[in-house]
């Protein structure tokens, strides 16, 4: 059996970020105080869509801190707040340093009144019990803190002007978990604090090189009349996001759908009662196509939800059905186009929510949405990088994905996200071959493709983006029978490759590596984001970027384009040449038969990137981008 060989590495950029324009911000005390102003009680759980600190509550120097809901293991609700070694553009702080502990990012709260409530009008005193309180968490599913990488919390001091450090956590700590949230609790009674200015603040120390040495928090609660037992919340939460309803993928090909034997049986949505008494509650499912047509509209039921201190997470796995309740026969029996196959590229938006009571605390947390997408590749993965996979320290190894398709087909490209690293010059100069296997018992077989060193490929870190793959093209399409294949690549080099690793959706056995002739398992839950892209065309979805591509033999003009366009093909000769126009959700929007001679008109297309397929004789011959500009 090999020894290990496999591991993973932290990210050396936050792709999420680093396609975000930002500006210089202000110093973080320049503010007005009555703008800026906030009451009791003060609650933060960050299951607002990030990736910055809602603004009504945080200062702009905030933005440093990545919000989201893919690194927390085990959160008390939806979404966290990260911190890291990244500025809010996503880049590091200092780049190629990765050793010693400085300065990092910093959460800080805009000003607090401490001294009283406006309405009704009430004095706020250091006898009533106000407290402070939060939940954290070193590395969860992201890069772990050393004892010197640091997370610590600072109060300001109206009445001194000045920020004083109450604790500093540290992830050898006794009370510190890397899979589960530790809550504070503390109480402020200093008399200087109760002014119209208090203010808090997280921040971190560490190497600041890059997404490493995480912390992350959550359920931030400063309110008065509180004790230090007051550990619950009337808060009836998502954890995680929503997943696929498809059995295996996130995302399928559409011309591979068949059905409903692609459906899952569990849905596994999480949900989690942060309150001490067991909480009634009404779920909910929604699901819509591209176009906003609602095509189901029901309910799992009525039940109680008990409280995550006695019973823990309520995450009974039944389709949508998490609370055993009697499941409505519309959910239970739901596929996408009613079980039929599909003829054309889609997306569905699945929507899950719950009616709780008008005590329920924290609303955000109560819907989370999940895109289902039928294009023309399969992903196991969420589109979200926590961590990078790669084989160390051998020439030749070999990394392969297993996938299953329903219909011959034909593989035409693989999209493959590369973790963004900071040597991007040195490490793009090394060369890897795609390769695809057919089925040999349960691990990769023969080859059905190799590049065989005939194609000299580089992998290509994009140090901007929200997590973009890059399309490498077959050298020829390779035609597929149905049944079980494997995907994959073979480094020339031993330096690891830094492929994107999804730690929220776990397909460890279907990701396998050879290293010494015999292939293994993968040592890690998660998934790595590599898509096979099959189908009659070339065309890529939102998030791609096309490399190697072949020259094309048409185009339209003028492009950006305002009110119409022009085909050119060349060298035609007696051809019949029609065009398609896809939107950027992937459906056909206009066709237009015998076009080579002629002008289409585009004034009624909205501005925006679309995609256009030019055939010759019913062959595809070309995909392109079109700007429309108005």
């Amino acid at each position: 059996m090999n020894a290990q060989k496999d591991t993973l590495l932290p990210l050396s950029y936050n792709p999420v970020l680093t396609g975000v324009s930002n500006t210089t911000h202000a110093n973080e005390r320049v503010f007005s105080i009555s703008n800026d102003t906030i009451e009791l009680p003060f609650i933060e759980d960050f299951s607002a869509l990030g990736p910055y600190p809602d603004t009504s509550k945080w200062m702009p120097v905030s933005n440093s801190v990545f919000v989201n809901r893919t690194y927390g293991r085990n959160p008390p609700t939806l979404g966290v707040a990260t911190f890291d070694g990244l500025k809010s553009n996503g880049y590091p702080y200092k780049p190629l340093v990765n050793s010693g502990a400085s300065n990092a990012d910093t959460l800080t709260s805009k000003f607090i009144r401490l001294d009283s409530i406006t309405f009704p009008p009430v004095a706020i005193t250091p006898a009533d019990s106000v407290y402070f309180s939060f939940q954290y968490q070193p590395k969860g599913f992201g890069h772990t803190p050393l004892s010197t990488h640091t997370l610590l919390l600072d109060f300001y001091n109206p009445t001194t002007q000045s920020w004083s450090t109450v604790l500093t956590l540290t992830r050898t700590g006794v009370s510190a978990k890397d899979s589960v949230f530790t809550r504070v609790m503390i109480p402020i009674k200093d008399a200087n604090y109760f002014k119209k200015q208090f203010q808090f603040r997280f921040r971190n120390k560490n190497t600041a090189c890059g997404s490493v040495n995480h912390w992350h928090i959550d359920n931030i609660y400063l309110g008065k009349d509180r004790g230090k037992t007051d550990t619950s919340s009337a808060d009836l939460a998502y954890v995680y996001q929503a997943q696929t309803l498809l059995e295996k993928y996130t995302s399928i090909p559409y011309n591979q759908y068949t059905g409903a034997t692609q459906m899952a049986n569990n849905s596994y949505l999480t949900i989690r009662n942060n309150d001490r008494f067991a909480t009634n509650f009404t779920g909910f499912l929604r699901a819509t196509d591209n176009v906003g047509t609602t095509v189901l509209y029901d309910t799992t039921g009525s039940d109680n939800a008990q409280p995550f201190a006695t019973n823990g997470y309520v995450s009974n796995p039944d389709i949508i059905d998490f609370m055993n309740s009697t499941v409505s026969s519309d959910i239970s029996n739901f596929s996408y186009n009613n079980g039929n196959p599909l003829s054309d590229s889609i997306t569905y938006f699945v929507k899950h929510f719950m009616r709780t009571s008008a005590g329920d605390r924290i609303k955000a947390n109560d819907t989370v949405v999940f895109e289902q997408k039928f294009h023309n590749y399969f992903s196991y993965d969420d589109g979200t990088a926590e961590l990078a996979w790669g084989l160390q320290g051998t020439f030749g190894a070999e990394a392969a994905v297993q996938f299953s398709m329903a219909n011959l087909d034909t593989l035409r490209a693989v999209d493959i996200f590369f973790n963004p690293v900071s040597n991007i010059t040195s490490i793009s100069t090394l060369t890897f071959g795609l390769r695809v296997w057919n089925d040999g018992g349960g691990v990769p077989g023969s080859y059905l493709y190799d590049d065989n060193n005939s194609t000299t490929r580089n992998p290509t870190y994009l140090p901007w983006g929200n997590n973009v793959f890059v399309r490498y093209y077959l050298n020829y399409p390779l035609i597929m029978n149905a049944g079980t294949f494997y995907v994959g690549m073979k480094q020339d080099d031993q330096q690891i490759l830094n492929v994107g690793f999804d730690q929220n959706t776990n397909t460890q056995t279907k990701l396998f590596y050879n290293t010494s002739g015999t292939w293994t398992n993968s040592s890690y839950k998660g998934s790595l984001m590599i898509r096979p892209v099959f189908g009659d065309s070339l065309w890529a979805a939102t998030g791609v970027k096309n490399i190697n591509e072949k020259p094309q033999s048409a185009f339209v003009y003028p492009n950006p384009a305002a009110n119409e366009i022009k085909v050119f093909v060349n060298n035609a000769k007696d051809e019949i040449i029609n065009i398609e126009i896809i939107d950027a959700m992937g459906k056909t929007i206009l066709r237009k038969n015998n076009c080579s001679t002629s002008s289409i008109s585009v004034a009624e297309l909205e501005a925006g990137f679309y995609f256009t397929r030019i055939y010759s004789n019913n062959i595809l011959i070309s995909t392109n981008k079109l700007i429309i500009s108005k």
